[in-house]
């Protein structure tokens, strides 16, 4: 509670420190440093909104569940997309992904993809680029929370589909 309490502080005071100026001169957010002193005014005013971390990221991946298929969409060859489900000790997980190499028919549209699988420390479980033949095994030893990275295989961008299930059948 202690920690908390201090970066909640610090969070504030650094908010504040921004913040800090004349509130009653609607002119002031266009000038460096707030206040007014009469040399202010036309500029922009709008107050600038702090940005999102996009879903789908590394910090803040796409949950899967278990046994159903999520559509996933690639349209760069430089992005990727993360996903991540929770794991418990002692079991075994079975990650499937339908692409062009298996699971569509084969043609235009369909992404070529790489999954890699990593525990939450960023330890990497598994890399691969077929995931519709044969699944990729995750064996647990301690609960944790997979993160899985998709990104482009051979240049190929579009749609792809991925899962996870506790069994060795596809969903």
């Amino acid at each position: 509670m202690k920690k908390l309490f201090i970066i909640l502080t610090t969070a504030f005071l650094l908010i504040a420190t921004a913040c800090s100026g004349d509130f009653t001169d609607p002119g002031m957010l266009d000038q460096p440093g707030g206040g007014s002193g009469g040399n202010g005014g036309g500029g922009d005013t709008t107050i600038p909104t702090i940005p999102t971390i996009p879903t789908g990221s590394k910090t803040n991946p796409f949950p899967l569940t278990a046994n159903t298929w999520t559509n996933g969409n690639i349209t760069s060859t430089s992005q990727e997309i993360w996903y991540s489900f929770n794991v418990t000790a002692g079991r075994i997980y079975y990650v499937w992904w339908k692409d062009n190499d298996g699971g569509y028919n084969t043609g235009d549209g369909q992404a070529d993809i790489k999954v890699t699988a990593f525990y939450s420390n960023n330890q990497i479980i598994f890399s691969e680029d077929i995931g519709w033949n044969a699944a990729q095994p995750i064996a647990v030893a301690s609960k944790d929370t997979v993160l899985l990275r998709v990104i482009i295989n051979n240049g190929r961008t579009g749609i792809f589909a991925i899962a996870y299930t506790t069994t060795d059948n596809k969903p």
